[in-house]
């Protein structure tokens, strides 16, 4: 039994390893183990051209410079390639795992991960052993112990406008101009209010006074009002004089080298400019004239991806993988703007590098990783403990095994003195099952010196294992001689 554990310790290996890896291609092959994937940075770029100027005669040339544009974008962390974390290697005969993930609420991207991998490679051999000595004890016969941007500058363009839109493009020009009025006026209003207050906290104030007092108070309520009924009316024109379309950006998982155009969809384009010009100044529109330039570029000179290359799919490999997001200029202009739309510096998940933190178990090691994510990859915390270190446990086992050699030897020699004064009968037997244990215990101890050399280079330990092999050696070859000569001797 013992020399089948110390056979199957040797035979199943002693290294197991987290991994990750990517889902089957195949579609209708299943995928082995706990999914994960790995975040993507998206960002939804709003593009909004609203309608400025409004002459009487059709166009003589782009159309689109009669508009201001402007832009805005959001972003949002979406799920990228799959990877499954393949726990059912993390188990072997002699080792055992303790796995714990958690997800971002909704998704299958990695929030935290728990591991923990132990060896019981040496409780194993101590067992197998104890199992040892004892089946010789019991052969010699011997006891057996307890157990935002700006719009550009643009000439005076020529289109034709329905009455009621060109008086909504009359309207929201007043009303531009009169809300760029109202600071002035309101801070004039509170230079007063400010005197006033002043008198009547000295008690200086006269009836007079008083009565400018509640004039400018009104005077303040009705430019409050006039200003949200401004801002009411002006939203509802812009609503309807204005074309906006989003776009998900980035198309590919490859860094911009240069700046891309991005042009309105031509039907809808259409559509509503049919609706707000009439059908013949929307025939006329080219699509394209409605355009802007994006670009999204790592400011990190040692990122992964590259416009020459790309961003390398990722196969999975040892450990958890993860990918580290990157600060990236998200640019966004447009023919003739004085500056550009828009101009931030932005996290980009997809073009980090691409980073592991392995776990392994080796003979003997109990090690467990501790690691958290934030939704777009970045590794917030983490930690790796080494809880049982294999030399320790090496020279453990062979301490052990050296006692128990050694013990075994003391009580066959007590035993052999003691046979020594019984029959010849009795002699014979208690020299074989003397024999049988040494050679037993020979076994095992080569097996122990085998598995003690998986652990790395010769080492005191290792000489140790075999000079109790040596000893052991001569006291078989000791006792076969003994044998021999008392066989051949006459009586």
């Amino acid at each position: 039994m013992a020399a089948a554990v110390l056979a199957l310790l040797l035979t199943s290996g002693c290294k197991v390893a987290l991994t990750s890896k990517a889902d089957p291609s195949a579609y209708a092959v299943p995928a082995r183990g706990f999914p994960y994937r790995l975040p993507i940075s998206q960002f939804t770029v709003t593009l909004s051209w609203t309608l400025k100027d409004c002459p009487s005669a059709l166009p003589t040339s782009d159309v689109s410079t009669a508009f201001d544009v402007a832009a805005t974008y959001k972003s949002d962390v979406i799920e990228g390639e799959t990877l499954s974390i393949d726990y059912e290697k993390l188990s072997k005969p002699f080792k055992t795992s303790d796995l714990k993930i958690e997800y971002h609420e909704g998704t299958l991207i990695l929030k935290s991960i728990n591991a923990t991998i132990t060896g019981k490679e040496p409780e194993a051999i101590g067992a197998a052993i104890k199992l040892g000595l004892n089946v010789a004890r019991i052969g010699i016969g011997l006891p057996v112990p307890g157990s935002g941007g700006a719009a550009p500058e643009r000439p005076n363009e020529i289109l034709l406008c329905p009455p009621a839109i060109a008086a909504m493009v009359q309207e929201m020009d007043r009303a531009q101009m009169r809300i760029k009025r109202i600071p002035d006026e309101a801070q004039a209003i509170e230079d007063q209010l400010v005197v006033l207050r002043l008198r009547i906290a000295s008690n200086m104030i006269s009836p007079s006074d008083r009565k400018r007092f509640n004039a400018l108070q009104t005077q303040a309520d009705d430019l409050a009002e006039e200003l949200a009924s401004l801002k009411k009316s002006l939203d509802k024109i812009k609503t309807r004089l204005t074309y906006s379309e989003e776009w998900k950006l980035p198309e590919t998982a490859v860094p911009d080298k240069e700046p891309k155009l991005f042009s309105a969809n031509s039907a809808k384009l259409k559509r509503w400019l049919a609706s707000v010009l009439g059908d013949e100044v929307a025939n006329d529109v080219k699509s394209d004239s409605f355009h802007f330039f994006h670009s999204l570029k790592p400011l990190i000179a040692q990122a992964e991806c590259d416009p020459e290359h790309g961003c390398p799919k990722v196969e999975g490999g040892s450990g958890i993988i993860f990918r580290d997001p990157v600060q990236a200029s998200l640019l966004v202009t447009t023919t003739g703007a004085a500056k550009p739309l828009l101009s931030e510096t932005v996290s980009v998940a997809q073009f980090g590098k691409v980073r592991m933190l392995g776990l392994e178990s080796d003979f003997g090691e109990s090690n467990s990783l501790s690691a958290t994510f934030s939704k777009d990859g970045r590794l917030t915390g983490g930690s790796n403990k080494s809880i049982e270190a294999s030399g320790v446990q090496a020279i453990d086992l062979a301490n052990d095994a050296a006692s128990g050699v050694l013990g075994l030897i003391e009580a066959s020699r007590a035993k052999r003195e003691a046979e020594e004064k019984g029959t010849d009968a009795d002699v014979a037997a208690a020299r074989k099952a003397e024999l049988d244990a040494l050679t037993h215990q020979i076994t095992m101890l080569e097996n122990q010196v085998k598995l003690t050399k998986l652990q790395g280079p010769a080492s005191p330990d290792v000489d140790a294992l075999n000079a109790e092999l040596a000893v052991l050696r001569l006291q078989k070859e000791k006792s076969d001689l003994e044998a021999a000569i008392k066989k051949n001797q006459t009586p």
